[in-house]
């Protein structure tokens, strides 16, 4: 009978054992975040997440960037990059949006085509001053004017979200700059340029948002379940220890 018991427990301990390994094995395995990256923005990526020591990883497919977090960090992983802007939106420059068609396109649609692509430059340059996370162009090039009427002005808008603490009301002269060098006709005081500011999303307070968000390294975790395998084991080793002796002395008191 105390054999089936030490049986039964000993498979416990076991079972526990194995629960806590295949514990540690799924937190410490790698998800893929973002793909199909270039190498610039993968690097970017992986200097901002491990900056925040989280355990990313960077593999290359081709031309593209894979990059991979623990199982365990990636809510926390995306979190970081959102605040950063990443993943980088993808812009279409000229050559894409006036690849040949095989069919004719009016003036008008010609038109409209160039205005979004000049936009989509803009944009795409106006991101990489420091601390913007995101702009939009919007560009307004007037019609041929009427025989004998007065020619509308071209005009120009620029939105563009920043990183809060970074001073870029001093690159609103430069960016008008830019814009107005861009477009043809385009005069300085027909530019309005928007800033806004990056708001941190609210976050529901709790034990579980706060494990989410606590930066726990993969490793803490494993010295943590190491712990208790450890104590696990050495609590049921002295535990069948106690029962083999009580057992062995009960037999001889009994034989006695």
């Amino acid at each position: 009978m105390p054999n089936r018991r030490e049986n039964a427990q000993s498979r416990l301990v076991r079972a526990l054992m194995i629960g806590l390994l295949a514990l540690l094995v799924s937190g410490c395995q790698q998800i893929e975040l973002y793909s199909n990256l270039s190498e610039r923005e993968g690097n970017e990526i992986l200097a901002v997440l491990l900056g925040h020591n989280i355990a990313a990883t960077k593999s290359r497919a081709k031309e593209f960037v894979t990059i991979s977090v623990p199982k365990t960090e990636v809510a926390y992983a995306i979190e970081i990059l959102r605040r950063q802007g990443f993943p980088r939106e993808q812009f279409s420059d000229l050559g894409q949006i006036f690849q040949k068609q095989g069919l004719i396109s009016s003036p008008m649609e010609e038109r409209v085509r160039y205005t979004y692509g000049l936009s989509q430059m803009l944009a795409e340059t106006l991101t990489q001053i420091d601390g913007v996370l995101s702009a939009r162009v919007l560009i307004v090039l007037p019609e041929a004017a009427v025989f004998g009427q007065p020619q509308a002005p071209s005009s120009a808008s620029v939105f563009v979200k920043y990183l809060p603490g970074v001073e870029i009301e001093e690159a609103i002269p430069r960016i008008k700059t830019l814009v107005q060098n861009s477009v043809d006709g385009l005069s300085y005081d027909k530019i309005s340029v928007a800033l806004f500011p990056h708001h941190e999303t609210p976050r529901i307070s709790g034990f579980g948002s706060q494990l989410e968000t606590s930066n726990i390294s993969p490793w803490l975790w494993v010295a943590v379940l190491l712990g208790l395998l450890l104590i696990l084991s050495s609590g049921a080793s002295a535990y069948l220890w106690w029962r083999m002796r009580r057992s062995t002395v009960m037999k001889i008191g009994h034989d006695a």
